[in-house]
């Protein structure tokens, strides 16, 4: 029963720092907020961007164009607690790999619309 309380207690901490913070300058700590993201799969997400963006800067090196791969990968190793397009926005905002997620948003939304090759 002490541990339920102090896990309760810990909550609503959270929540009364989350709202003293300005949540809209940090759109992807909040998204991972609202997804109850635990620290595993933040480290998970966050390795995985790491290893994205290297792939992507060597894509850029050897002059390819392309990045489906890239965005098949992050789709498909995203958490399935985490929207894929609410992520890339949130993380363009909150300015990570911004020029990357730029890409994987922009082909995301060819996809979506279905305008791809």
């Amino acid at each position: 029963m002490g541990l339920e309380k102090e896990v309760k207690k810990q909550k609503f901490h959270i929540q009364l720092l989350t709202s003293i913070c300005d949540m809209d300058q940090y759109p992807f700590i909040h998204l991972l907020f609202q997804q109850d993201i635990t620290e595993q799969e933040y480290n998970e997400l966050m390795n995985i961007l790491a290893e994205l963006y290297d792939r992507f800067l060597e894509y850029q090196e050897e002059g390819f164009m392309n990045y489906e791969k890239l965005l098949i990968h992050f789709v498909g190793q995203l958490s399935p607690k985490l929207d894929p397009e609410k992520t890339m926005q949130a993380l363009i905002k909150e300015e990570r790999y911004i020029e990357m997620v730029n890409e994987l948003l922009l082909l995301h939304y060819k996809y979506q619309k279905g305008d791809h090759f």
